[in-house]
């Protein structure tokens, strides 16, 4: 029994420590860790993505990739895919979200403007040194549709069509949560729609 009860110790003991190093993992320490599918390169190759060291904060960063370390699903059509990125750690009590967001174009591109640029934001589920795409299940939603109503009557917007408004989704930077913006086209500002916080399992909606 005693033999027992020791075993039983010395397994809660290295569960515990795996469970505190898995929480006080940084940015930049996941970021070197995320799959391919979402940041494509070896570890080393990654650290050189890390453009902009000022960014780089315990849960938030900013990167730029291209090329070949554009992953295809983020790419797309975009023959020379190029990315600027931003990175945002949301921590549970049993697992860590990460977000990225990615704002893609194509270096071919001889006249780019906001409309030929692509945005995609997913959310990682980090837990046991696996990751899981939780962005079905996670994100919030904001339609497109609430989208052109805020901006055609509270913004009054006349004769703007439905088909020229888009949502997307920013991270947080300064606090934790994600904001959904609506954008129209042919116009570089966003109009802010919600504000999501963090609570360690969801995000709810709150005040900005």
């Amino acid at each position: 029994m005693k033999k027992t009860f020791i075993l039983l110790s010395f397994l809660f003991l290295a569960f515990t420590s795996n469970a505190f190093a898995q929480k006080t993992l940084t940015a930049k320490q996941l970021f070197m860790q995320l799959p391919n599918d979402y940041i494509n390169g070896s570890k080393a190759e990654k650290a050189t993505f890390l453009s902009f060291p000022d960014s780089i904060k315990t849960d938030t960063l900013s990167f730029f990739i291209s090329e070949n370390a554009v992953p295809k699903k983020i790419a797309g059509d975009f023959q020379v895919p190029q990315s600027i990125g931003s990175m945002r750690v949301f921590r549970g009590k049993s697992s860590i979200i990460v977000g990225l967001r990615y704002q893609v174009d194509d270096r071919k591109e001889q006249n780019p403007t906001v409309d030929t640029t692509k945005v995609i934001t997913v959310l990682l589920e980090y837990k046991g040194g696996k990751w899981t795409d939780v962005t079905d299940s996670k994100m919030p939603k904001v339609s497109a549709d609430y989208a052109y109503k805020v901006l055609s009557e509270n913004f009054q917007m006349k004769g703007l069509k439905k088909e020229d408004v888009w949502v997307e989704t920013q991270l947080g930077i300064d606090k934790s949560g994600l904001a959904a913006v609506a954008r129209i086209k042919g116009d570089t500002s966003v109009t802010d729609l919600k504000w999501f916080k963090w609570t360690g399992k969801n995000f709810v909606e709150a005040e900005y």
